[in-house]
């Protein structure tokens, strides 16, 4: 019996190797693909062509199509809203699976700009989405990570999450202005933070939340002009006019004017609102 033992860190070694060999395949294996590229005309194609953990860079351009990603992919424009996916006015415009992330797009003119299901592990982050004939944003069953996004002119709400089941995410640093509806909506399980955003002007209230779990937070956010308010305002939050530099809906300029009182009035210390528009 003694004999057995020194067999052990050998054998727990040999399984520490194979994990790294596993982790080191996986990531030789993960591509860029390039759109447009050779064969690739489209973002569409690329995502046909594409595999879990694979990335798909983006030139500028607009390109006029649906999307719907695949399971762990990672989607970036190579410039700040240079690429525009338009919608063609019908259909969503961008569909996530689960572990898929989009970064950097401009989004607009579909039914909903982006559309998260049943699926964890999502990300939108510093897209501007707008004009589109519903909401913004919709979700259901799990949250994405919904940071450092532009979310105006849509005929719906900004941000419309219903049916959460349950888990907890961050509304951190977005502009969420001059929607139809609401600024945000959410409906379900979630154990929600509301943080650092800059809410205005929208055609009913800034938010609306009907969640069993009761520790949501909402601080460091700035509610203005929203046609409806009917909650005393947050401790720890703000209501005054944000001064956007040009937000009218053919300049869409929504940083903010240098005596804006939103400047480094996070509690991260940045900008209210999305961080790239002037931090």
């Amino acid at each position: 019996m003694n004999n057995a033992f020194p067999i052990y860190p050998f054998f727990y070694k040999k399984i520490q190797v194979y994990i790294v060999f596993l982790f080191l395949f996986e990531n030789i294996l993960s591509r860029v693909l390039t759109v447009p590229g050779e064969h690739i005309p489209t973002i569409s194609t690329a995502i046909f062509e594409a595999q879990f953990n694979d990335t798909i860079l983006v030139m500028p351009g607009i390109y006029k199509e649906n999307i719907e990603l695949k399971p762990g992919l990672v989607i970036f424009s190579k410039e700040l809203f240079g690429a525009v996916i338009d919608g063609k006015g019908r259909g969503d415009v961008v569909k996530l699976s689960y572990n898929s992330i989009i970064s950097g797009f401009a989004i607009r003119n579909g039914n909903t700009g982006v559309v998260s299901t049943r699926h964890a592990g999502n990300g939108i982050t510093k897209c501007k989405i707008y004009k589109n004939r519903g909401s913004g944003i919709i979700c259901t069953g799990d949250m994405p990570k919904i940071e450092n996004n532009i979310i105006i002119y849509n005929e719906g709400s900004g941000i419309q999450a219903l049916y959460i089941n349950s888990g907890s995410t961050s509304i951190n640093h977005n502009t969420i202005s001059f929607n139809g509806n609401y600024g945000v909506i959410f409906k379900g399980k979630l154990t929600l933070t509301i943080e650092n955003n800059i809410i205005t002007s929208n055609g009913s209230s800034g938010y609306k939340l009907e969640l069993e779990d009761k520790n949501t937070k909402i601080t460091h956010n700035l509610f203005y002009g929203n046609h409806q308010f009917k909650f005393i305002l947050p401790d720890n939050n703000f209501s005054f006019d944000p001064l956007f530099i040009a937000p009218k809906k053919k300049i869409l300029n929504f940083g903010l004017q240098s005596m804006s009182k939103a400047i480094k009035k996070g509690n991260d210390n940045f900008n209210l609102g999305a961080r790239f528009t002037n931090n």
